[in-house]
């Protein structure tokens, strides 16, 4: 009887131990567990709209409409395509490394879209003689641009909305 009663204790004893002393139940673990994932997931989704909100800013459409108008309003007046073309640098430099060439393929084509309401044509040919003259004069000034991402992001998005 003592062997039965020393094996019991340790049950007992066992059992205290694990339920008392920072022991977790399964239904315990799965809630951790289950908080952690959640957090996990809003701390993703969070991270998704901040980066969403980035890429297609309010502030940054205006801006990017705004240089489209210049763009276009740009003749082959090599003084005022290098006015242009510096603020286009700029606009490239801060906007391009955070956006990919697609973002700006559909800012440019929102702008076409726009404009062809207004204008009541297609403005896409004239625009692309426009662009040309800018992006010469930006890279006269600067001839690394024709290697550097971020200028190449915004510059092959827009080509890609004039179809070219």
């Amino acid at each position: 009887m003592k062997k039965k009663n020393i094996i019991l204790c340790a049950g007992i004893l066992s059992m205290a131990i694990l339920g008392g002393c920072g022991g977790t139940t399964p239904e315990e673990n799965s809630t951790a567990i289950t908080q952690e994932k959640t957090t996990d997931t809003e701390a993703t989704t969070e991270a998704t709209t901040t980066q969403e909100t980035t890429e297609t800013g309010v502030d940054s459409n205006a801006e990017f409409s705004s240089l489209m108008t210049e763009i276009y309003g740009v003749s082959t007046d090599a003084a005022s395509a290098e006015t242009v073309a510096e603020k286009f640098k700029d606009f490239a430099f801060t906007n391009g490394a955070q956006s990919s060439s697609t973002t700006f393929e559909t800012m440019a084509n929102d702008w076409f879209q726009t404009m062809e309401e207004t204008e009541g044509k297609d403005i896409r040919s004239e625009f692309s003689g426009s662009f040309e003259t800018v992006t010469s004069a930006a890279q006269k000034m600067d001839e690394t641009l024709e290697f550097d991402v971020t200028y190449l992001n915004v510059v092959n998005g827009i080509l890609a909305a004039i179809g070219e």
